[in-house]
């Protein structure tokens, strides 16, 4: 059998702007009419609304923040466009030496280069994601570099201009890529357990004041409409939303206003 408050009271979830605008105009109710536990109640439901709009909040900046710096595509960019010169290149003095003797130094760097530098192609490497397109790169560097295996093929190719010119932008490109230490952004399941807890406090006023109001005397009936109104002005406005396919959009907790933009998934 069901005992929570959440069985008995059936309410729709209130997104956090419209929990917290109300519960700050139940407070107010409360404290005009003298009734302290109902404020400390209220109280209780605004400070976990706010909390929850704040991570909210936290979680729409960071997804909102740049995965890497702001150069990273534009240096990703040129990679690629130096490495498709570079392949090139090699390609065109493969050709060239195409009815050289297979002793020529020239055709044999240029088919060592062909087969080992990129044998699957430019287009493989720069379809990668940026971390592993510069981890690629730092490992064909080191090959082309003094004391790599493919160094002297480079080299005989006079690949020289090239191999620095993708090492520059390769040592730019790596910085870009290491995101700034930030706090964590919060995970959904903390956004839930802050909605259901701020959720649960409104439950527990709406209970609090049926407790205290239980009458259906004009004074009874009179306190229910001043400590409930809020709570239930914005469960009308989401039952009209969900009607009207809109979902349950927020509000902002000061004033009221709807806002422009739909809450975050989940809300209803």
């Amino acid at each position: 059998m069901e005992t929570t408050l959440e069985g008995f009271i059936d309410l729709y979830l209130l997104p956090s702007g419209r929990a917290a605008y109300a519960m700050r105009q139940a407070a107010a109710a409360a404290e005009t009419r003298g009734e302290a536990a109902l404020l400390a109640r209220a109280r209780t439901g605004l400070e976990l609304a706010t909390a929850t709009r704040d991570l909210e909040l936290r979680f729409r900046l960071e997804q909102g923040q740049p995965l890497y710096g702001p150069r990273a595509t534009e240096l990703d960019a040129l990679i690629d466009r130096t490495l498709t010169v570079l392949s090139q290149a090699i390609s065109g003095r493969l050709a060239l030496a195409a009815d050289a003797p297979e002793s020529d130094p020239v055709r044999r760097a240029a088919a060592r280069l062909d087969q080992e530098l990129l044998p699957r192609g430019v287009a493989h490497l720069t379809s990668l994601s940026f971390v592993e397109e510069h981890e690629s790169i730092t490992g064909l560097l080191t090959r082309l570099g003094d004391g790599g295996d493919l160094a002297d093929a480079a080299a005989t190719l006079g690949l020289d201009p090239y191999v620095t010119k993708l090492r520059q932008l390769n040592a730019a490109f790596g910085p870009e890529l290491e995101r700034p230490d930030r706090p964590a952004a919060p995970t959904w399941d903390q956004i839930r357990a802050a909605r259901a807890r701020h959720q649960h406090a409104v439950l527990v006023y709406v209970a609090a004041v049926l407790g205290a109001h239980l009458g259906d005397d004009a004074s009874d009936v009179d306190a229910r409409a001043a400590l409930l109104g809020p709570v239930m002005a914005q469960q009308q406005a989401l039952a009209a939303l969900y009607r009207n396919r809109r979902g349950g959009r927020d509000v902002d907790p000061l004033t009221g206003t709807e806002e422009a933009t739909a809450s975050l998934p989940d809300a209803g």
